[in-house]
């Protein structure tokens, strides 16, 4: 029955994934795509702007590539009225050519420096966009909202980091949610989204201690379960079966949750092995740090065999991890209760000796008393009878 409970709870908390995910999707990746396409056109920009300048002068080293779309330049800054509104410094109209020729000539002096010895210079190389200081706060204010929603702030439309918000990629979201991993590299920015992981949380977190709880003692009853049956075929020593069986047990789940997933994720993610490693350990442990998160590196494109093989191995790798850290609890509580045994032996014979201390030191006082006793009797004797 215990048993029926345990399933019946493991397909709550799937379903309860599930339906996390595809809430998180609806509640943020209208937001995420409003950011996605910020910077995207940002790029656009400073696209155009090189096409427009070097179209004409192509070289061997300098090809730009063709463009339908006209250069658009316009950021969306409102400029009217700046500086009744914001009450920054003003610089009057007229002053403003003489300022121009001050960048021109600070302009001239870097592309002297750029051509100098040089038969040829890259595209990216080109000074194509003179920016105001207001200009230049908005660029690095996309630059860092993108990063902070999980997107590379050097994503174009052709090469971007994967959606975060996606329903795939929400599903991932809500277990580590209920996991408590929190990698921290993305979080909902809206209030319903804010809103709602509380909410989940509150409920996702219990149901997932519980399953982790149950999980854990039907695996640690399986394993005593074949320690007997090892026991009782082979007469082994029933210590001795038990220290073999877990063993055995931490050696498969070493493969099936480091050592094989490491390799695949390093394969998917091009990290190294040891990186690899360190990203098993961070993610299972619940620690969670976010500088390693799997399926987000940008211009890669995942198969969806990868996201769901690592789904099933955060959600069986934790009941591992968790077993094996209560496994060496056990371990540690063992040792202080032998020393703690040792000592009460200890106190108590050093109670049984002061003890048998005390009584033969009665002992002798009272065969001291007794044969003072007897000589003093003696002398009472020769006193009254004496010798004729």
């Amino acid at each position: 029955m215990r048993n029926r409970w345990l399933a019946g709870f493991v397909v709550a908390f799937v379903c309860y994934v599930v339906i996390g995910g595809l809430v998180f999707h609806y509640l943020e990746s209208w937001e995420e795509e409003r950011i996605r396409r910020e910077v995207f056109d940002m790029h656009r920009n400073v696209d155009n702007m090189t096409q427009n300048l070097t179209r004409g002068n192509e070289s061997a080293c300098l090809i730009p590539a063709p463009s339908a779309e006209p250069p658009n330049t316009d950021l969306n800054i409102e400029r009217e009225g700046e500086c009744a509104v914001e009450g920054g410094p003003c610089v009057a109209a007229s002053s403003l050519p003489e300022m121009m020729k001050k960048v021109k000539n600070s302009l001239d002096e870097e592309v002297a420096n750029l051509i100098a010895g040089k038969d040829c210079v890259p595209e990216d190389d080109i000074p194509v966009m003179i920016m105001s200081r207001r200009q230049f706060k908005y660029y690095i204010s996309e630059a860092r909202l993108a990063s902070e929603h999980g997107l590379d702030p050097m994503s174009t439309e052709n090469d971007s980091s994967p959606p975060q918000w996606s329903f795939s990629a929400a599903v991932g979201f809500s277990l580590t949610v209920v996991t408590t991993i929190g990698y921290g590299h993305i979080a909902p920015s809206t209030a319903g989204g804010m809103a709602f992981c509380v909410t989940y949380a509150l409920i996702g977190i219990p149901l997932y201690l519980v399953i982790l709880d149950g999980v854990g003692k039907l695996l640690g009853k399986l394993v005593r379960r074949v320690a007997k049956k090892a026991h009782s075929a082979r007469k082994w020593s029933v210590n001795r079966v038990k220290q073999l069986a877990w063993a055995i047990t931490f050696a498969i789940g070493l493969c099936l949750f480091f050592l094989l997933p490491a390799f695949v994720v390093s394969s998917a993610e091009s990290w190294t092995y040891p990186e690899s490693l360190y990203y098993m350990f961070i993610s299972l442990s619940t620690i969670g740090f976010g500088d390693y998160v799997a399926g987000r590196q940008k211009g890669q494109q995942y198969l969806g065999a990868y996201k769901a093989m690592m789904f099933v191995w955060i959600a069986c790798g934790l009941v591992f991890l968790a077993m094996l850290f209560d496994l060496m609890k056990r371990g540690i509580e063992r040792i202080d209760t032998e020393e703690s045994k040792v000592e009460t032996q200890t106190d108590g014979g050093s109670c049984e000796l002061q003890g048998m201390g005390t009584v033969t030191a009665s002992v002798n006082r009272k065969s001291q008393k007794k044969q003072t006793s007897l000589a003093v009797n003696g002398s009472v004797r020769e006193d009254t009878h004496p010798n004729v």
